[in-house]
């Protein structure tokens, strides 16, 4: 970080629907570095992100729990590709090397939702849906990532928060448009792949 590094601020207000349920609204105002990634590299320059989430539990269906966010930012006109030098804050791409980009709009959201039984034949089972998406750049087409996961949970102790014990087995079903107009999705493209999961978790407090 040092003097030089990247700033971010940061603000969040939240209100309490009751004492179980809220809704936020989030801010990060700030500057980025050249992070490389596959989706976009970009040279030091201004950002900002803006979000909500939420989350329900009802007090009418014990159990039952929905949660979700919206994410939208833009990373400012010192967006390089992937491999060229960055921009730092220099606006001639001759002089300083980059190409010049306008920046990018990028956009997430997801919504979830649980339900835990507590009685009855299955008790202690958590069926569970997911639904998010993800697009790296609002202006362009077919870049698209979407995933959608279904599963279940059984709790061998759900003392909550203190102690949980858990198997969780999902499906997830992953789809990448592309990586702009005309492109087409590899074989070797992890998110492009379907997948299962089983996983064993302990938490202890």
């Amino acid at each position: 970080v040092g003097s030089n590094g990247p700033k971010v601020g940061y603000g969040r207000v939240r209100f309490l629907v009751t004492d179980i349920s809220f809704i936020s609204f989030t801010t990060l105002q700030g500057e980025s570095n050249n992070t490389g990634t596959q989706n976009n590299g970009r040279g030091k320059g201004a950002f900002d992100r803006y979000g909500v989430d939420f989350r329900y539990a009802s007090r009418y269906l014990p159990g039952f729990m929905m949660q979700g966010e919206y994410w939208q930012g833009h990373d400012g006109a010192n967006q390089t590709n992937v491999g060229l030098p960055a921009q730092g804050s220099c606006g001639n791409p001759v002089q300083c090397g980059g190409n010049g980009a306008p920046g990018v709009e990028r956009r997430t959201w997801y919504v979830y939702g649980k339900y835990y039984i507590s009685s009855g034949p299955l008790e202690k089972f958590e069926p569970i849906v997911m639904y998010e998406q993800f697009d790296p750049n609002t202006s362009v087409g077919n870049d698209m990532y979407t995933r959608t996961i279904v599963g279940v949970n059984y709790y061998f102790e759900n003392l909550p928060p203190k102690i949980q014990t858990k198997i969780s087995v999902d499906y997830e079903f992953r789809h990448h448009s592309g990586n702009g107009p005309g492109t087409a999705i590899p074989n070797t493209d992890p998110f492009a792949q379907n997948i299962f999961l089983v996983q064993f978790q302990v938490r202890y407090q």
